[in-house]
């Protein structure tokens, strides 16, 4: 992130020295860095009254402190002299996992520019603060909050210089959980016509409805099937017509033990059931 050097050289004065306040050198992108009271040294110019070239200068931080080896200054067009902070790139790493009911984190890195930390200064990435997590099955990027990650990089005396350094991103890794495999099996059915007849008998009703889910092979413990959720299908049935039919089941919702929706935690696979009216 670049921020102008203004130093214009004046032939009339006879101006061959200059300091340059840096009252707000402010790098927003993807960490808020703002460096008050660094100033920058120029003892040579030359060029005209509207523009200058800057050849020698030293940047001293608030306390007089000579610390222009942490930046880059890069000497452009007459006009374009800008100050950078160093980058330093962090990728994350990565991991995954199949659903649980607990937090996916990974608190690692898998890469960063060691050689733009500048020599005395230590990166320390066991300092680095994640802030990301993932629970229910899906994906999200492995990222950080620079702001909260104190003593990052450290000179010889373990002092926090990390405010001397632009901290970024790189592609970060990514946090993925996997659904889990579930199978839930309809019950089948042998009905005995004698008892059919019973039961249109008793309830006026002739289609028979056998709506039992027979196993659940997959289920995290502490997540359930909500039973005023499944749905089976309407034509599983059996009546005088239909003596045989596939006990099918449509749908389900799946809670955790704080009753949030966790369905889409789990690959469901639906086996039927058979129902069967015997004479």
């Amino acid at each position: 992130q670049p921020h102008p050097i203004e130093a214009k050289y004046d032939p009339e004065s006879g101006t061959i020295e200059t300091t340059v306040l840096l009252s707000d050198l402010s790098f927003e992108e993807a960490a808020n860095y703002t460096i008050t009271g660094h100033a920058v040294l120029v003892t040579n110019i030359f060029g005209d009254n509207n523009v200058s070239v800057i050849t020698d200068y030293k940047i001293t931080d608030k306390k007089g402190i000579d610390v222009t080896r942490t930046f880059n200054v890069k000497l452009l067009s007459r006009d374009d002299n800008k100050l950078y902070l160093e980058k330093i790139l962090i990728t994350t790493q990565g991991a995954s996992k199949y659903y649980d009911g607990t937090p996916l984190v990974c608190h690692e890195i898998a890469s960063y520019n060691s050689e733009d930390i500048h020599d005395g200064h230590t990166f320390n990435p066991e300092n680095l603060v994640f802030d990301k997590s993932i629970t229910k099955a899906g994906k999200v990027v492995n990222t950080f909050n620079i702001a909260a990650s104190v003593n990052l990089i450290t000179d010889s005396l373990g002092n926090d210089v990390t405010y001397q350094y632009w901290v970024v991103p790189s592609a970060g890794g990514i946090l993925e959980v996997k659904a889990n495999n579930l199978t839930i099996t309809a019950e089948d059915l042998e009905l005995d016509y004698s008892d059919y007849e019973d039961y249109v008998a008793s309830t006026g009703n002739y289609e028979y409805y056998h709506q039992v889910i027979a196993s659940v092979v997959g289920l995290r413990p502490g997540d359930y099937i909500d039973p005023a959720s499944i749905v089976f299908s309407s034509d599983s049935y059996l009546d005088d017509i239909q003596d045989f039919a596939e006990n099918v089941i449509e749908s389900v919702i799946i809670r955790n033990s704080s009753d949030e929706d966790v369905t889409d935690c789990y690959a469901i696979n639906f086996i039927e059931g058979y129902l069967e009216l015997i004479y």
